[in-house]
């Protein structure tokens, strides 16, 4: 169960990472985003990703050797 948990936290890393592009990029007419809106909240995504990322390697990938 653990692999499991630890593929479907990659999985999101990288949905929200790839939709926080797509609402940037200016996929506005499949998410229904207005254009006033879509920077701020792509960027809220990506920067969501970017965290959760960090998060998913503090657990599963920091070895007890990198925190000296």
């Amino acid at each position: 169960m653990g692999r499991t948990v630890q593929y479907l936290s990659i999985l999101m890393v990288i949905l929200y990472i790839s939709i926080g592009v797509a609402v940037v990029d200016g996929y506005n007419t499949l998410f229904h985003i207005p254009e006033k809106y879509s920077l701020t909240m792509g960027i809220v995504l990506i920067g969501y990703g970017i965290f959760r990322a960090y998060k998913v390697y503090q657990k599963y990938y920091r070895t007890n050797h990198d925190t000296h």
